[in-house]
């Protein structure tokens, strides 16, 4: 019979690199860096934030969190960025921290899942700790996508981009 936290672990880094890493790197095949970093108004988040965002976050629950290692993040200054950042260098940083928090998840057995962590407020088991990840990484690649939808129109196809 298969061990349902194995596939959970499994799933949850499917989710993660098979499906919203490619959206979120289909979007950007399509943008500016002018559109990257664009926004509707000064309180809201550009693409180039979320991303950072998405690097600081991913890192912090799967490394920090789970892992217990610090990695020394400003949560704030992921929001504060206006300098341009290239796309590239956007892309190139999140796919390192994503192959960190694969790496990070695929060390995991199925009992850590019901361990506690110890976040900066709080404790939780690491389960939470991946569904969050997940699941807020999923929030904003749908953010992604939709702002990406508003500068260009409908997404090209992968195969079209390459």
């Amino acid at each position: 019979m298969p061990d349902p936290s194995k596939q959970f672990i499994r799933d949850s880094r499917a989710f993660l690199a098979e499906d919203f890493m490619p959206k979120i790197e289909r979007c950007l095949a399509q943008l500016t860096p002018e559109q990257v970093w664009s926004r509707s108004n000064d309180p809201s988040n550009s693409i180039g934030n979320l991303l950072l965002h998405l690097t600081g976050s991913s890192r912090y629950w799967a490394v920090e969190v789970i892992g217990g290692k610090p990695i020394g993040r400003v949560r704030q200054a992921e929001f504060d960025r206006r300098e341009l950042v290239s796309p590239d260098k956007l892309m190139s940083d999140l796919r390192a921290a994503m192959s960190e928090v694969d790496r990070q998840l695929a060390g995991l057995s199925g009992e850590a899942l019901l361990e506690l962590r110890a976040t900066r407020d709080e404790k939780l088991t690491v389960l939470w700790c991946i569904y969050h990840l997940v699941e807020h990484f999923a929030m904003h690649t749908g953010q992604i996508l939709s702002m990406t939808k508003a500068f260009v129109g409908e997404l090209r196809p992968a195969r079209e981009l390459k």
